[in-house]
Parts: structure tokens; C-alpha cells; sequence
């Protein structure tokens, strides 16, 4: 069997051009660097062995070892990387044999020939929804011969045909087919190479601060070894950014690539709609783990989350209209694009892959039908599939909760579980998703118009006001981005808006206008929103029952009002608070802590308010608010002499992130409560 040859593209040539010029300038730069520390090391150890041979003393003796370990430090800073290596972790992972499981490997061998790359070493089944390959690797895997693993997830594999496994792997080998790919493997090792010279340095700190700590005269030497250290790590850290953005580069192109041999493998139908559902299957699955998360006090596990995260991806198919066929939905582009409504393109250029879009696009054009697409579940490819399955979910639990404590839910209290979960924490349909992008408008009712009352309820929430509301809230989330674009946040040159080219210096123009339309659109979003207030009053008033709709809009609208000051009470504490990230010396600590108290009496004022709100008393749970009164009426130290105080600081942190986790889920509430008011007059119903 021949295996695939494709041609690369012009866009891959000029990438790898790029990224053997980022090579040479890094080898040219490490050159003139290591050089330097070689005379340098090679000077100081002189210099150290002449002052000791004399004037042989014990100051000469400490003075001499002290300059020679200066020059031998910075070596040994910039040769480190040789004798590093990465580890992958296994720990979560199930390794499969061929005799176990013969048509998946049968499968495996398939596109191994077609692809014409060795078998992999090892096949591993994780639990995650993704399939990699992944090997040991270190310096020198650059120049020797490394058989890789195959990792496959039991959640990918249940969410796919076996047509569509069968191209998401092949993908997956496809990176490592053909000598064009090498280039990304050296770019990738050259990245790791600078990466560890500027941030895997605890075992050489250490060994510098325990040789500062044999003598005082040691210590000067190793301060100017840092200082040296430093100005070399400056050097690189612009090393880095090249590199690294050129390796970025040509990953996107080679993941192209890739997307390439997988449809010539397995057919460009199957490749591409893999492609549109992992989202959803990894969402999916994602949401079944959260549900257990929040069992974890009652230690309720489940027996085997697979079954489950199917059920949860139809059932979020279904409610967003996508279609099943086969046991699996259909993600098409068009509902991609239907739900990703910005009108912004920007091409980051720090993204190791390209847009789902993109890589759709690109394969739909290859047009590929190398065989029968085969609609079967991947599962099939395994005999004995519940079986692993149940293993692999058992891993996931493994010290989740004690094992002799779990309790299983069953499939239908599971089912049940989530829905109610859902339920809770949605909107409700009726209004089609309008308060999904909009928040109720702030009304005074002494503002109506007199003629205004009960409302065709299509009239109010048709599908050109619902438009409007989704076409300004991604108006907003585009004003945001050019907002970075416009203060250099994002590196670019140019960008598309709305199908037209623009320059960086064009940013200002376009955000004036993106603001004069969302002007727009909020005008006839409040004009609506005063049409649904009259509507819900006068409703409301036929019912002959207590008048509530008022009471709960202004509570909603009122909280509404004064949430992103209260948010920006949680953001200024969490700046104020990074110093403790990073090496800072004593006194800016206390200094900083200081500095921060106004803040922190901020923080617990709004905390206790927080306590305090009716809709909330039931919500936080017993040990949260136990924990965020203790913050709030206590005194606390965070830093004494020379340490941190631990626990006192963690109580800080835990604090400030449940203030921010019920802050938004106070406004979810009350604007739910408000939501579900209305549902009950438009129905006819009374509250539940």
C-alpha cells in the first residue's frame, strides 16, 4: 500500500521558512552567549586560582572559590536544558494490547501504511474527550530516533462514528508523516530549550542559594552570577517571543496539514464533522463532571460517566436545534457561525491552531471520498468497551472521595440530577433567548406612556428585536477586542470587520461607530423593554393576585445598577494582592499589605451586605458563609516577619473568589426570579 504524499502549501513553505531563520538566529545568539560564559567561566576560574596560589590564606581561599563559581554559575545556567527532560504523565491512563482489542488496532495499522509513519509504541486509553501522541522527550530527541504512544479518550470515542476516529488519528499521525513536519520538531525543542532557561529554574536557585549559604563572601559572587543570569534571560525572553511566535506559525499550518492527510485517510465528511462536535462532546462531558463536583459532599459517585455524557450532549443538541442522526448530532458550520456572531476577525498570531471555522473550510475544499464513510459508534472498535469504560471512570474518582464511602448514582437519578441542575440554572424558553444577550432595562414607571398595556406577546419578542439583542451583545464583546487592538494589547498589523480589511490605526474610527450602533440598538431594546413592563403590569393586574412584578423588576434592575462597582471591588483586591506571585522583598510586602487595607475593608463591607440579601440566605452554602464571615469580622495578618502567613492568606483568596462566585449568582437569581414572574402571568400560572 502507498501512503499519502501531499505537496505543502505555499503559506506552510513560507512558514518554515520562518521558522529556520528563528532557528539560526537563536543558534547564532546561543553561540555568542555560551562563548562569552566560556571565557567568562574560564577568566574567573583564573583569576580565583591566582589569588589563592598568591596569597594562600583562608580570605584568598574563599575569595578565589567565591570568583571562580561566578563565571562557572552562569555555565551552568545557560547547559542546563542538556540534561532536563519531560516526563509525561501516566498515571491516568490505561495502556491496551492488540490481542485485546484487534479491529481498533487493525485500524490503527490501516493509517499507519496510508501515512505512511511507524506504529506507535504504546496505545493508551484516557478518559478525556482528545487523542494525542506523545512521547518522552528531552534535548537530544531532536537528533536520536523516539518511538511515540498513541493516547486515545474514551470520551472522543464515544461521541464519534468509527469513520470519524478514524480521521481525528490520522490526523494525529499525519503530524509526524513526512519530512516537511521535522521542521515543527526542531522549532518545538528550540522553544523548549529557551522556555526552561527562563522558567524552570528552581533546582539551579537552589543549588546558587545553598552554596550562598556555606559563607557571606559567597553570596556577593552569587548576586553578580544572578545579575548575569538575568541580562542573559532578558536576551532570551526576546528570543523567546520570536521563536515562539514563529513556531505558532507554522503549527497552524501544520495542523492544516494534518487536517489534509486525515481527510485523504478517512474522507473530508468525517474529519469535518469530528471536528464540529468535540466542542459539544467535551462540554458534554465537562457538565456531567461539574454535577458530580457538586455531589462531592454527599461522596456520590458514578459507576460510568460515558453513558452519561451521551445523554447530556442530545439533550443540548436538541435544545439548540441540532439535528441527531445515527445516535450523534450533526454540528453544521451554519449553527457555528449562527452562534459565534462576531463580526471581528483577528488572526492571532500566538494560537498553536487555527480556527475551528478555518480548518472546516480548508478540509471541505479537499472534497475526499477515499471510501464507504462507516456511521457505526467508535465504541465498537472495543470488545469489551463498558468494561474499560467503568475502569477509566474509576481512575477519575480515584481520591475524588474515599472509596469506601462512594455511593453510585444510578443512570436515572443521574438523569434527574442534571435536568433539575439545567433547570436551575437556565432561563426560562419562552422568551427565546432574548435575556440570554440582555439584561432587563432600569424603567420608572412614572415614565410609561399611558396608552401602553397588554402586548401581542410576538410583537415583543419577534425575531427582529431578539436579532437586535444578539447582534448588540456581540457588538460589545467586538468593542472589547478592538479596545485591546486600539492600546497594543494585541499584536497586529491589520483585521477584518464585517468582511472589510482595516489597519491597526483604524481601530479609533471603528470603535466610534460600533459605539453609535450599540447606542442604537439599545434605544430600541428599551423601547421594547417599557412595551414588556406595561405588558407584564397590565397582566398582572387581571390576575387579582398580590402585585409583585414591580417589586421584583426594581429589585433585579437596582442590584443590576450596582454590580460592576461591587465586581470592581473583588478585581481591585486581586490586583492588589499579585506581589505574593512573585520574589518580593520584605518590606514592599508589608508596605504593599498596607497599602491594601482600604481594600480589604471594601471587601468584607461588601461581603456582609452579601450575607445579609434575602435571595442569598439560602443559597450560600454553610461552610462558605462560615467562611466568608470569619473574613469579614475578623482581624488579619498576612505576612509576619519573613513569611506569609498561610492560612490567613489562603482564607483572603478563598474569600475574595466565593464574594465574585455569589455576587453573579445573585444577579443570575433575581433577574431568574424576575424572568420566571413573567413566564407565570404570560402562561396564566400561578408561581411554583
Amino acid at each position: 500500500m502507498h501512503s499519502i504524499d501531499i505537496p505543502v502549501s505555499a503559506a506552510f513553505k513560507v512558514q518554515t521558512t520562518k521558522a529556520v531563520l528563528a532557528i539560526v538566529v537563536f543558534l547564532v545568539s546561543y553561540t555568542i552567549l555560551f562563548l562569552f560564559a566560556i571565557g567568562l567561566a574560564g577568566i574567573c576560574v583564573y583569576a580565583g586560582l591566582a589569588i589563592i596560589v598568591s596569597h594562600p590564606s583562608f580570605l584568598t581561599i574563599v575569595l578565589g572559590l567565591g570568583l571562580g563559581s561566578l563565571g562557572v554559575f552562569v555555565l551552568i545556567f545557560l547547559m542546563k536544558f542538556l540534561f532536563s527532560s519531560k516526563k509525561f504523565d501516566r498515571s491516568h491512563l490505561v495502556e491496551i494490547q492488540r490481542a485485546d482489542h484487534p479491529e481498533l488496532f487493525g485500524m490503527i495499522d490501516e493509517i499507519v501504511q496510508k501515512v505512511g509513519t511507524n506504529f506507535p509504541k504504546k496505545v493508551y486509553l484516557s478518559a478525556d474527550v482528545n487523542a494525542s501522541v506523545f512521547y518522552d522527550s528531552n534535548f537530544w530527541s531532536m537528533f536520536l530516533p523516539i518511538q511515540k504512544n498513541l493516547q486515545i479518550g474514551l470520551g472522543l470515542v464515544n461521541s464519534l462514528t468509527k469513520s470519524e476516529l478514524k480521521a481525528v488519528l490520522a490526523h494525529e499521525f499525519g503530524h509526524f508523516s513526512q519530512k516537511s513536519m521535522k521542521v515543527g520538531s526542531y522549532v518545538y525543542h528550540v522553544n523548549q530549550v529557551i522556555f526552561n532557561l527562563l522558567f524552570e529554574n528552581d533546582g539551579y536557585e537552589k543549588m546558587i542559594e545553598r552554596w550562598g549559604n556555606i559563607s557571606g563572601y559567597f553570596s556577593i559572587f552569587n548576586f553578580l552570577a544572578v545579575k548575569i543570569v538575568k541580562g542573559i534571560q532578558w536576551i532570551l525572553g526576546k528570543l523567546y517571543g520570536l521563536v515562539n511566535k514563529t513556531y505558532m506559525g507554522l503549527s497552524r499550518e501544520m495542523e492544516f496539514h494534518a487536517d489534509q492527510i486525515a481527510a485523504l485517510v478517512a474522507g473530508s465528511q468525517p474529519m469535518a464533522s469530528a471536528l464540529m462536535r468535540i466542542s459539544l462532546a467535551d462540554s458534554s462531558l465537562g457538565a456531567v463532571f461539574s454535577l458530580y463536583d457538586l455531589k462531592k459532599n454527599d461522596h456520590i459517585v458514578s459507576k460510568n460517566v460515558f453513558p452519561e455524557q451521551t445523554r447530556v450532549m442530545n439533550f443540548l443538541a436538541e435544545k439548540n436545534q441540532v439535528p441527531i442522526k445515527a445516535g450523534f448530532p450533526q454540528v453544521a458550520l451554519e449553527e457555528w457561525n449562527r452562534l459565534n456572531r462576531s463580526k471581528l476577525v483577528v488572526k492571532d498570531q500566538w494560537a498553536s491552531h487555527p480556527s475551528t471555522e478555518d480548518r472546516v473550510e480548508e478540509i471541505e475544499k479537499t472534497n475526499a471520498k477515499p471510501g464507504q464513510v462507516d456511521y457505526q459508534p467508535a465504541n465498537g472498535l472495543f470488545r469489551n468497551v463498558q468494561q474499560l469504560q467503568q475502569q477509566l471512570t474509576q481512575k477519575v474518582f480515584e481520591g475524588f472521595v474515599d472509596n469506601n464511602k462512594q455511593v453510585f448514582l444510578s443512570a436515572e437519578d443521574f438523569w434527574m440530577s442534571y435536568q433539575e441542575d439545567y433547570s436551575q440554572n437556565s432561563y426560562p424558553e419562552l422568551f427565546l433567548g432574548y435575556y440570554d444577550h440582555h439584561n432587563p432595562t432600569v424603567i420608572d414607571p412614572d415614565s410609561l406612556p399611558h396608552k401602553e398595556g397588554k402586548q401581542d406577546f410576538e410583537s415583543l419578542f419577534g425575531q427582529e428585536i431578539l436579532e437586535i439583542a444578539k447582534e448588540k451583545s456581540a457588538m460589545e464583546n467586538d468593542l472589547v477586542t478592538l479596545g485591546h487592538i486600539k492600546d497594543g494589547n494585541i499584536e497586529l498589523k491589520t483585521f477584518d470587520y464585517d468582511g472589510r480589511k482595516y489597519q491597526k490605526k483604524d481601530a479609533d474610527a471603528l470603535i466610534d461607530e460600533l459605539r453609535r450602533r450599540i447606542d442604537e440598538a439599545t434605544l430600541k431594546l428599551e423601547e421594547n423593554d417599557k412595551k414588556i413592563y406595561a405588558h407584564c403590569l397590565a397582566k398582572e393586574l387581571g390576575t387579582g393576585e398580590e402585585p409583585k412584578f414591580a417589586t421584583y423588576y426594581r429589585e433585579y434592575t437596582d442590584y443590576e445598577r450596582g454590580y460592576a462597582e461591587k465586581f470592581d471591588v473583588f478585581a481591585q483586591v486581586s490586583n492588589a494582592v499579585q506581589f505574593v506571585n512573585v520574589t518580593t522583598p520584605f518590606e514592599q510586602i508589608q508596605s504593599n499589605f498596607r497599602s491594601m487595607m482600604p481594600l480589604e475593608e471594601s471587601l468584607k463591607k461588601e461581603i456582609t451586605w452579601l450575607l445579609d440579601l434575602e435571595i442569598m440566605v439560602k443559597e450560600i452554602n454553610p461552610e462558605h458563609r462560615e467562611s466568608l464571615n470569619r473574613f469579614a469580622t475578623g482581624k488579619w495578618t498576612y505576612f509576619t516577619g519573613s513569611a506569609y502567613q498561610e492560612s490567613q492568606l489562603n482564607l483572603l483568596f478563598e474569600s475574595m473568589n466565593l464574594y465574585a462566585q455569589y455576587l453573579y449568582r445573585g444577579h443570575f437569581l433575581l433577574k431568574k426570579r424576575l424572568l420566571m414572574k413573567m413566564e407565570c402571568l404570560e402562561l396564566n400560572r400561578n408561581p411554583a
